[in-house]
């Protein structure tokens, strides 16, 4: 019997990787797809009204800040000392362009200076990359120009070391033509002088992230045919004679984009690599992924990660600041197949012990998510104290306008119990002696039927107080399916947004 409602209380689930891994056991053999019910407290709103980008991050006491740039040409800063619960703002200022894409990043714990990097990316000058330094002791604070001038810039990537006298790292690119395109740079003195920029070429969707001790890693997409993922890792805190080999992690077959790369802070160097590829067969969108188990010298194969009929794009990934514990955090956007401009961020984690073993996602926002502003893709920030150390996790919502809005939540967030208004339950998983399948509801709901190919076999709506949705193995042209194996997404009305999936055996009466 599957229900459609919400579990035990979340703290009695999140005691350790051992509690994930039974839980996760216990969902894959029932065959649920988490979400929102699964006990995350309401969305905590920063701020409202249209958003052309933001970033976000934390800093090494714990205070969270966010970056937001809105459509008036105005970047505001705001900050959160109590893991997100409320937030003032910091700082704001006037910008000659809106911010197309906003990075945030702090010094490492082991500074002296520490402060507060906020990059930003604006059209003005065909795209001029800009940093905030902002002290976190005093909140001064004073931009600084990184790459200004004639050349295109339409994406970066910014990391910082771990050592306490950091290097802040940025590669940024000019994805309207291939060559030579890009340029590696690094500061030692807190941005504000950047060394001449190291060569880059063909490369879009730039990602790189600072690692164990010296190690930079840098994942981009191959601008000459948009089908390949490229990395190479540097060993020498950035330096022109340190990078290492190059790797094509994907090579050919569908387009891709999106790349991104983190390396745990212990378990034998574990390094991950996400990213979107877009399916020729399905129309869907998937996420694929790769490790290292040696700091990313050598590669495995690429996976596949997810469900086969939804789809998945905009990964993000982020490891642990505060303590020493192997795991890494992925965020990304959700959607059906039959509601694709419906989408919702899920979180998920996966141990170093166990690099392919990710637990259940977990629906992290309450209403759709904006799903194609890169500037707003969904962020993470690692707040200290909760175990395991879920993050808290950040995303913009959907409008008839754009982007709409910051908010955040996260795993650990506590919330109210509440009885749903309806529950989906499928009383009988096929009924043999007539061929049908029923799904008992107490309210709206709808039920998708899909063949394994992941066509759309059958759509049925359930009015409140039927009762129950009956298949009459039937597609939507009236026709009687053929015997085999389909997926049944239930959509109960249960006050926040719930799905129940359920594979079923059809075959003819007996």
């Amino acid at each position: 019997m599957i229900e459609c409602r919400r579990p035990p209380e979340r703290g009695c689930q999140l005691r350790g990787w051992g509690a994930w891994q039974l839980l996760v056991s216990v969902l894959v053999v029932v065959c649920l797809f988490p979400s929102a019910a699964l006990g995350v407290g309401p969305d905590v709103v920063i701020d409202t009204g249209l958003v052309s980008s933001f970033g976000a991050s934390e800093d090494a006491q714990g205070v969270l800040w966010v970056a937001v740039g809105w459509p008036d040409n105005k970047l505001q800063v705001f900050k959160s000392a109590d893991g997100g619960e409320s937030w003032m703002s910091a700082l704001w200022f006037p910008l000659d362009g809106q911010a197309r894409k906003i990075e945030v990043i702090a010094s490492p714990p082991s500074a002296i200076d520490r402060r507060v990097f906020v990059f930003f990316l604006t059209a003005t000058g065909a795209g001029d990359l800009w940093a905030c330094s902002i002290r976190t002791d005093s909140g001064i604070w004073e931009n600084l120009p990184v790459a200004v001038g004639p050349d295109t810039i339409d994406d970066f990537s910014v990391a910082v070391d771990k050592d306490h006298n950091y290097y802040l790292y940025c590669l940024y690119v000019n994805e309207q033509r291939n060559g030579l395109n890009g340029r590696f740079t690094r500061s030692s003195d807190k941005g504000r002088t950047w060394e001449t920029g190291q060569e880059w070429w063909n490369a879009a969707d730039p990602c790189i992230s600072a690692g164990q001790g010296s190690v930079v890693h840098a994942v981009w997409r191959y601008v000459g045919n948009g089908r390949e993922i490229h990395y190479c890792a540097n060993r020498a805190f950035g330096k022109p004679a340190g990078w290492g080999s190059f790797h094509k992690i994907k090579s050919g077959g569908p387009k891709c984009w999106e790349p991104v790369v983190a390396e745990v802070d212990t378990g034998g160097q574990v390094v991950w690599i996400f990213y979107t590829v877009g399916r020729r067969d399905t129309a869907l969108t998937d996420l694929e992924y790769a490790y290292s188990r040696d700091g990313g010298r050598s590669w495995g194969k690429v996976l596949t990660l997810g469900e086969p009929f939804l789809n998945e794009w905009s990964p993000a990934l982020k490891t642990d600041r505060f303590g020493v514990n192997g795991f890494v955090d992925l965020v990304y956007r959700v959607a059906r197949m039959s509601e694709p401009d419906m989408p919702l961020v899920v979180w998920r984690s996966v141990s170093s012990t166990d690099p392919e073993f990710w637990s259940a996602p977990v629906v992290m926002s309450d209403r759709p998510s904006q799903q194609s502003c890169d500037g707003c893709r969904p962020r993470m920030a690692r707040v200290s104290g909760h175990t395991p150390r879920g993050p808290l996790v950040f995303f913009s919502c959907s409008s008839p306008d754009g982007a709409s809005g910051v908010y955040c939540d996260a795993p650990w967030r506590p919330f109210a119990f509440e009885q749903p208004a309806s529950t989906a339950e499928p009383r009988h998983a096929l009924d043999h002696s007539v061929g049908v399948l029923t799904v008992r509801v107490t309210g709206p709901a709808t039920l998708e039927v899909y063949d394994l190919s992941g066509r759309l076999v059958r759509l049925l709506r359930v009015d409140a107080g039927a009762g129950a949705a009956v298949w009459d193995r039937r597609d939507a042209n009236g026709r009687t399916v053929p015997d085999g194996t389909y997926v049944v997404f239930v959509q109960c009305a249960c006050g926040r947004p719930n799905l129940v999936k359920r594979l079923v055996r059809i075959c003819r009466a007996d």
